[in-house]
Protein backbone atom coordinates (compact mmCIF):
# COMPACT_ATOMS: atom_id res chain seq x y z
CA UNK A 1 0.00 0.00 0.00
CA UNK A 2 1.15 3.56 -0.68
CA UNK A 3 1.07 4.39 3.04
CA UNK A 4 3.85 1.88 3.76
CA UNK A 5 7.54 2.56 3.26
CA UNK A 6 8.76 -1.03 3.76
CA UNK A 7 8.22 -4.32 5.56
CA UNK A 8 10.82 -6.62 7.07
CA UNK A 9 10.80 -9.96 8.86
CA UNK A 10 12.82 -8.99 11.92
CA UNK A 11 13.44 -6.02 14.20
CA UNK A 12 16.05 -5.88 16.93
CA UNK A 13 17.36 -3.06 19.09
CA UNK A 14 19.65 -3.29 22.11
CA UNK A 15 20.82 -0.78 24.68
CA UNK A 16 24.50 -1.45 25.35
CA UNK A 17 26.80 0.16 27.91
CA UNK A 18 30.43 -0.85 27.57
CA UNK A 19 30.43 -4.61 27.02
CA UNK A 20 27.07 -5.10 28.77
CA UNK A 21 23.67 -5.39 27.04
CA UNK A 22 21.09 -3.74 29.31
CA UNK A 23 18.00 -4.77 27.33
CA UNK A 24 17.02 -6.03 23.89
CA UNK A 25 13.82 -5.31 21.95
CA UNK A 26 12.87 -7.87 19.29
CA UNK A 27 9.96 -8.33 16.88
CA UNK A 28 9.36 -11.08 14.32
CA UNK A 29 7.93 -8.60 11.80
CA UNK A 30 7.95 -4.83 11.35
CA UNK A 31 6.04 -2.46 9.07
CA UNK A 32 7.44 1.03 8.52
CA UNK A 33 4.88 3.70 7.58
CA UNK A 34 5.66 6.80 5.53
CA UNK A 35 3.99 9.26 7.89
CA UNK A 36 4.71 10.02 11.55
CA UNK A 37 7.89 7.92 11.98
CA UNK A 38 5.55 5.05 12.92
CA UNK A 39 6.55 1.39 12.84
CA UNK A 40 4.24 -1.51 13.64
CA UNK A 41 6.07 -4.28 15.54
CA UNK A 42 4.52 -7.76 15.76
CA UNK A 43 5.30 -10.63 18.18
CA UNK A 44 7.28 -8.33 20.43
CA UNK A 45 9.63 -9.32 23.25
CA UNK A 46 11.69 -7.04 25.47
CA UNK A 47 14.32 -8.83 27.55
CA UNK A 48 16.01 -6.92 30.38
CA UNK A 49 19.37 -8.18 31.65
CA UNK A 50 20.25 -5.29 33.98
CA UNK A 51 23.49 -3.37 34.37
CA UNK A 52 25.21 -6.37 35.96
CA UNK A 53 23.54 -9.03 33.84
CA UNK A 54 21.81 -10.33 36.96
CA UNK A 55 18.24 -10.38 35.60
CA UNK A 56 16.23 -12.06 32.89
CA UNK A 57 12.98 -10.08 32.93
CA UNK A 58 10.72 -10.29 29.87
CA UNK A 59 7.87 -8.27 28.40
CA UNK A 60 5.81 -10.11 25.77
CA UNK A 61 2.93 -8.90 23.59
CA UNK A 62 1.46 -9.40 20.12
CA UNK A 63 1.86 -5.90 18.67
CA UNK A 64 3.29 -2.46 19.47
CA UNK A 65 3.74 0.89 17.75
CA UNK A 66 7.34 2.14 17.66
CA UNK A 67 7.86 5.86 16.99
CA UNK A 68 11.44 6.08 15.72
CA UNK A 69 11.75 9.85 16.35
CA UNK A 70 11.00 9.59 20.07
CA UNK A 71 12.25 6.01 20.66
CA UNK A 72 8.97 5.20 22.41
CA UNK A 73 7.09 1.92 22.10
CA UNK A 74 3.38 1.69 22.94
CA UNK A 75 1.52 -1.62 23.25
CA UNK A 76 -2.27 -1.28 23.46
CA UNK A 77 -3.18 -4.95 23.82
CA UNK A 78 -2.49 -7.50 26.55
CA UNK A 79 1.07 -7.50 27.85
CA UNK A 80 2.72 -10.24 29.94
CA UNK A 81 5.66 -9.18 32.12
CA UNK A 82 7.72 -11.97 33.69
CA UNK A 83 10.13 -11.00 36.47
CA UNK A 84 12.74 -13.52 37.58
CA UNK A 85 16.33 -13.60 38.76
CA UNK A 86 18.68 -15.06 36.15
CA UNK A 87 19.45 -18.10 38.29
CA UNK A 88 15.84 -18.82 39.27
CA UNK A 89 13.57 -21.29 37.55
CA UNK A 90 10.69 -19.81 35.58
CA UNK A 91 8.26 -21.39 38.07
CA UNK A 92 9.46 -18.82 40.62
CA UNK A 93 8.84 -15.85 38.34
CA UNK A 94 6.41 -13.08 39.18
CA UNK A 95 3.89 -12.97 36.32
CA UNK A 96 2.22 -9.62 35.64
CA UNK A 97 -0.64 -9.19 33.13
CA UNK A 98 -1.82 -5.76 32.00
CA UNK A 99 -2.40 -3.66 28.86
CA UNK A 100 -1.71 -0.20 27.45
CA UNK A 101 2.02 -0.38 28.20
CA UNK A 102 4.50 2.21 26.93
CA UNK A 103 8.26 1.61 26.88
CA UNK A 104 10.74 4.46 26.58
CA UNK A 105 14.01 3.27 25.05
CA UNK A 106 15.83 6.36 26.32
CA UNK A 107 14.95 5.84 30.00
CA UNK A 108 14.34 2.07 29.84
CA UNK A 109 11.07 2.52 31.73
CA UNK A 110 7.81 0.68 31.00
CA UNK A 111 4.56 1.98 32.42
CA UNK A 112 0.77 1.69 32.24
CA UNK A 113 -2.24 3.24 33.97
CA UNK A 114 -4.47 0.22 33.23
CA UNK A 115 -5.60 -2.55 35.64
CA UNK A 116 -2.87 -5.03 36.60
CA UNK A 117 -3.05 -8.61 37.86
CA UNK A 118 -0.02 -10.44 39.21
CA UNK A 119 0.91 -13.80 40.70
CA UNK A 120 3.87 -15.77 42.02
CA UNK A 121 4.03 -19.33 43.45
CA UNK A 122 2.64 -18.37 46.88
CA UNK A 123 0.48 -15.35 46.10
CA UNK A 124 -1.59 -13.28 43.71
CA UNK A 125 -3.16 -9.85 43.54
CA UNK A 126 -4.27 -6.85 41.53
CA UNK A 127 -3.65 -3.13 41.30
CA UNK A 128 -4.20 -0.11 39.09
CA UNK A 129 -1.25 1.23 37.12
CA UNK A 130 2.32 -0.05 37.06
CA UNK A 131 5.86 1.17 36.36
CA UNK A 132 8.91 -1.01 35.65
CA UNK A 133 12.43 0.43 35.82
CA UNK A 134 14.88 -1.63 33.74
CA UNK A 135 17.87 0.04 35.42
CA UNK A 136 17.24 -1.39 38.89
CA UNK A 137 14.57 -4.02 38.17
CA UNK A 138 11.94 -2.42 40.40
CA UNK A 139 8.25 -3.00 39.58
CA UNK A 140 5.99 -0.40 41.19
CA UNK A 141 2.23 -0.94 41.40
CA UNK A 142 0.90 2.56 41.69
CA UNK A 143 -2.62 2.46 43.20
CA UNK A 144 -5.26 0.33 44.92
CA UNK A 145 -3.08 -2.71 45.63
CA UNK A 146 -4.69 -5.92 46.89
CA UNK A 147 -2.83 -9.20 47.36
CA UNK A 148 -3.19 -12.57 49.04
CA UNK A 149 -0.12 -14.58 50.02
CA UNK A 150 0.20 -18.03 51.59
CA UNK A 151 2.64 -19.73 53.94
CA UNK A 152 5.78 -20.60 51.97
CA UNK A 153 5.84 -24.23 50.87
CA UNK A 154 9.56 -24.31 51.70
CA UNK A 155 8.67 -23.69 55.35
CA UNK A 156 6.22 -26.58 55.29
CA UNK A 157 7.85 -29.31 53.17
CA UNK A 158 5.03 -31.80 53.75
CA UNK A 159 2.39 -29.32 52.70
CA UNK A 160 1.85 -28.14 49.14
CA UNK A 161 -0.90 -25.61 49.72
CA UNK A 162 -2.01 -23.38 52.58
CA UNK A 163 -5.53 -23.51 53.97
CA UNK A 164 -7.73 -20.40 53.56
CA UNK A 165 -7.23 -19.63 57.27
CA UNK A 166 -3.46 -19.29 56.76
CA UNK A 167 -3.74 -16.87 53.84
CA UNK A 168 -2.58 -13.34 54.53
CA UNK A 169 -4.67 -10.62 52.86
CA UNK A 170 -2.95 -7.27 52.26
CA UNK A 171 -4.02 -3.93 50.84
CA UNK A 172 -1.93 -0.81 50.35
CA UNK A 173 -1.80 2.46 48.46
CA UNK A 174 1.16 1.26 46.36
CA UNK A 175 3.69 -1.56 46.19
CA UNK A 176 7.32 -1.83 45.08
CA UNK A 177 8.81 -5.21 44.17
CA UNK A 178 12.56 -5.84 43.82
CA UNK A 179 12.85 -9.04 41.80
CA UNK A 180 16.44 -10.07 42.47
CA UNK A 181 16.05 -9.36 46.22
CA UNK A 182 12.61 -11.02 46.44
CA UNK A 183 11.44 -8.08 48.54
CA UNK A 184 7.98 -6.47 48.48
CA UNK A 185 7.56 -3.00 50.00
CA UNK A 186 3.98 -1.95 50.78
CA UNK A 187 3.53 1.81 51.04
CA UNK A 188 0.83 4.09 52.46
CA UNK A 189 -2.32 2.96 54.32
CA UNK A 190 -1.35 -0.69 54.67
CA UNK A 191 -3.88 -3.17 56.03
CA UNK A 192 -3.06 -6.82 56.77
CA UNK A 193 -5.54 -9.49 57.87
CA UNK A 194 -5.09 -13.16 58.73
CA UNK A 195 -8.02 -14.95 60.40
CA UNK A 196 -8.72 -12.82 63.52
CA UNK A 197 -5.39 -10.97 63.39
CA UNK A 198 -5.54 -7.47 62.00
CA UNK A 199 -2.81 -4.85 61.37
CA UNK A 200 -3.05 -1.31 60.05
CA UNK A 201 -0.10 0.98 59.43
CA UNK A 202 1.02 4.01 57.43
Amino acid sequence: PNTIEQRSNEFSYSKVEGQRTIYTVKASRTTEFKVGSRNLLEDVSITVYGRKGERNDKLLTKACDFISDTKKISCAGEVLISLEAKSAASANAVQVVTSGVSFDQNSGEARTDKPVTFRWPTGEGRALGARYDSDNGTLTLERDVELTTNVSSSALPEKTESSPEESLHLTSSSLAFRGELRIVLLQGNVHAQQTTHDLSAD
